[in-house]
């Protein structure tokens, strides 16, 4: 029987919702170098232009707290933005950044706020407020135009964006979670979609079977699909993210720094 893995408090008390205006996002904290920070989807935040703002956090029993931070951006196309806050938003119990160990093919999870929906969040004894968990599998990874895109093959929905997502090293004991990306979004599809017209089984042609273009409905008679010329948007349940070495690489490469972090232990 395969082992039950279950998320540990480094990374599910590090998760947070943020508002942005009209918009919500999830985000979450990293600690580089001693420093804390705060990771989401560069378009979560794409109607703040400035380079400072103030953002909501929203932790613990729900409560919204304005947060003024500092914005990197990651190039484009990563869809990353670090936010350099000026005080420790959540924990900071050791939740190290790399993707290094993390093997096509394994399990990985991802901890977000879909559709900004108190009633998909789970709220403990203690009101700390706890975001809707996803599993999914690494199913592969592009390097180009010095940015390397995860594939995962999961399920994402509309809020996830900017969600980490964390892996645990194959063959060592215990729960050491790691982050190895940010949710950026999920590939579409789009469909078709058709009227119907009542036809008898001597009207059907060969192209109408070619073209799978025939349906016998519940009664048992026949109808040809009309196309419409209307699309309807589709989730494949293919997941994109980012590799969290972009948010490392900017924080190190810029001069603004986080809050200094307070050493914690889980236990």
């Amino acid at each position: 029987m395969a082992d039950v893995v279950g998320l540990t408090a480094n990374v599910l008390k590090r998760v947070v919702r943020v508002v942005v205006g009209a918009s919500s996002g999830t985000a979450f904290t990293i600690d580089v170098d001693d420093r804390h920070y705060l990771i989401t989807a560069k378009h979560v935040i794409a109607a703040l232009k400035e380079d400072t703002a103030s953002i909501q956090v929203c932790g613990d029993g729900g409560q919204c707290k304005d947060s003024l931070v500092t914005i990197l951006r990651c190039p484009d196309p990563i869809d990353i933005a670090v936010l350099v806050p000026r005080e420790l938003l959540t924990v900071t119990f050791s939740l190290p950044a790399d993707s290094s160990t993390m093997v096509l093919g394994q399990d990985v999870y991802f901890v977000g706020y879909p559709y900004a929906d108190p009633a998909l969040n789970t709220i403990t004894p203690a009101l700390e407020n706890i975001g809707f968990v996803r599993k999914a599998v690494w199913s592969a990874q592009q390097r180009q135009s010095n940015a390397t895109t995860m594939y995962f093959d999961g399920r994402n929905n509309v809020g996830f964006s900017g969600s980490p997502i964390v892996f645990l090293k194959q063959g060592k004991p215990g729960y050491d979670f790691n982050v190895a990306g940010v949710v950026s979004g999920f590939r579409s599809d789009f469909t078709e979609t058709f009227t119907t017209k009542p036809v008898v089984e001597s009207e059907v042609t060969d192209e109408d079977r070619a073209a799978n273009r025939i349906l016998r409905i519940t009664d048992g008679t026949l109808v040809r699909k009309i196309p419409t010329g209307q699309f309807v948007e589709g989730n494949t349940g293919i997941v994109i993210g980012y590799d969290i070495g972009h948010a490392v690489t900017l924080i190190r490469n810029g001069n603004t720094k986080g809050p200094r972090i307070k050493n914690e232990s889980m236990n």
